[in-house]
């Protein structure tokens, strides 16, 4: 869905919020385009 950042809501931030569901988990890569945002565990 568009205007989620994976917070679960719809709220802006003004500045970078950790994601609770990634916490503990390596990222290896992280990419984002102008309709999506992945990362690879």
């Amino acid at each position: 869905m568009v205007g989620q950042l994976g917070h679960g809501d719809r709220a802006s931030y003004r500045q970078p919020k950790w994601l609770e569901k990634l916490q503990g988990k390596a990222i290896e890569q992280a990419a984002c385009g102008d309709e999506f945002t992945t990362c690879i565990t």
